[in-house]
């Protein structure tokens, strides 16, 4: 992870957080306080961040978007806002707007977890039924981070079928 933000994986889908109340993991906590900083002032793209973080976890996926997409406005190049916004799209089974935001992260030489994006852009074309461009970013991303290959004793069906799909490499 880099600068204080972790990975963290959601069945395969990466999201990355920032470890904000990681010990006593009070997200009620961590949601007042991103509310207060955005009250106080709307222009933190960080704390539009955290309140995107923690729709997620509530599964509030709409309004992690809207937060993840203000985060984005207020700093275009917050490269984890944009995975997770495409990871809200995922959750809400919106394959074309996910690959819209994804597509354009692993081919940003900024972006440093490229193989958290291209998993996230291999599960996209795979939710949508495109087989080879689903096969083509898993091998990416199993190319940078082999840990990203399902054990397939270890997951659904739907993971089963992603394995087969790539992972026999």
């Amino acid at each position: 992870a880099e600068d204080g933000i972790r990975d963290h994986c959601v069945t395969g889908v990466q999201t990355c957080a920032l470890p904000i109340y990681p010990a006593s993991r009070n997200a009620e906590m961590a949601r007042q306080e991103a509310l207060r900083a955005i009250e106080t002032d709307d222009t933190h793209p960080e704390a539009h961040f955290l309140l995107g973080l923690i729709y997620m976890g509530r599964d509030r996926f709409v309004d992690a978007a809207e937060q993840y997409k203000k985060a984005l406005a207020l700093k275009p190049d917050f490269y984890f806002a944009a995975n997770n916004l495409g990871a809200a799209y995922l959750a809400m089974e919106r394959w074309d707007d996910a690959i819209g935001v994804f597509k354009p992260l692993v081919e940003n030489e900024h972006y440093t977890t490229l193989a958290n994006g291209y998993n996230n852009l291999g599960w996209a074309y795979f939710k949508k039924g495109e087989r080879e461009p689903a096969r083509k970013n898993f091998v990416a991303a199993i190319q940078l981070n082999a840990e990203l290959c399902p054990r397939s004793e270890e997951h659904t069906s739907e993971l089963q079928s992603h394995s087969d799909l790539v992972c026999r490499l």
